[in-house]
């Protein structure tokens, strides 16, 4: 009844605002709430899918989190059925809230039960979420779709296209970015250096993101002068948050001390394998300027 009583408000032109409440039961979702739900997610048009959408995705990260640590991912298995179903059935902007709370809150090896549905969705209507989802979820069925629609003018030139291609074997393509990171690095470019992270990161394969993590010590700073400066090892948990989720000591947010990045560096070596050769640079997150001091006429 609760559920229905969400879905009539959305109904009535009303947006959803979290959290939700009453849905869950200690952590886990109400299995009638969800069946409500899912029927609606069909039947619904576009606005009204898209808050049913956001009323799942916050459900799902309050049941990931019931200790309120911060970190926010999805988990349940239900929920990212959901997802994954119903909310991919039409495309529209439903849909694509669908694929951005699924690539950015669940896990790769999370995805991999629903890879099907996403070849589908990709193939049904090619946008850059389907790619990026199909990439983060390593959907190898998606494979033929993705090699067609990247041979297309339209997505030839498209990172997306090329993440997904990347991501589902495309040694070519992986050579290219590793390669664009390296140049990065040797110029001391930190704009391409985060550019470069940042597919990587995308491409989501284990080896692509045990090179994002092995940058963790990088000394780059990307400098705005005058204005702020930020470390680029933020930029590296940033890529690492994106393929962990539910880790909350590779939040960018919570580095406060020189021990945090440590804690992070550790989740690195003893997860991902990586190795660390170089020393730490100097503690680092943001570097602010004073402000300019009026000149008086």
């Amino acid at each position: 009844d609760l559920a229905e009583r969400y879905v009539r408000s959305f109904q009535e032109g009303k947006d959803f605002m979290p959290p939700s409440t009453g849905l869950s039961q200690q952590s886990e979702p109400d299995t009638e709430a969800l069946r409500v739900l899912d029927h609606h997610l069909l039947e619904e048009g576009a606005d009204v899918r898209e808050n049913i959408v956001d009323l799942l995705a916050d459900i799902g990260t309050q049941g990931a989190d019931p200790a309120g640590n911060g970190a926010s991912s999805i988990k349940n298995k239900r929920v990212i059925e959901l997802l994954s179903g119903a909310g991919l059935a039409k495309a529209d902007v439903a849909r694509e809230q669908a694929m951005r709370y699924l690539r950015k809150l669940v896990l790769r090896a999370d995805l991999a039960a629903q890879s099907s549905a996403y070849a589908q969705a990709l193939e049904m209507k090619p946008t850059n979420e389907a790619f990026l989802l199909v990439a983060k979820a390593g959907a190898l069925e998606a494979r033929d779709v993705v090699n067609k629609l990247a041979e297309r003018d339209d997505w030839r030139n498209e990172q997306a296209a090329l993440v997904a291609k990347a991501s589902l074997g495309d040694a070519a393509v992986n050579a290219r970015y590793l390669e664009a990171l390296e140049v990065a690095k040797t110029a001391g470019d930190a704009f391409d250096f985060g550019n470069a992270i940042q597919v990587l990161s995308l491409i989501a394969t284990p080896q692509a993101v045990k090179v994002v993590a092995e940058n963790m010590r990088t000394p780059l700073v990307h400098d705005v002068p005058m204005v702020i400066g930020r470390s680029m090892r933020l930029a590296v948990l940033e890529g690492l948050m994106y393929n962990y989720p539910d880790r909350i000591e590779l939040y960018p947010g919570s580095i406060i001390a020189e021990a945090d990045y440590t804690r992070a560096e550790n989740f690195c070596e003893q997860e991902l394998g990586a190795v660390f050769n170089s020393p730490k640079p100097p503690f680092m997150t943001y570097k602010g300027y004073p402000a300019p001091v009026p000149v008086s006429k």
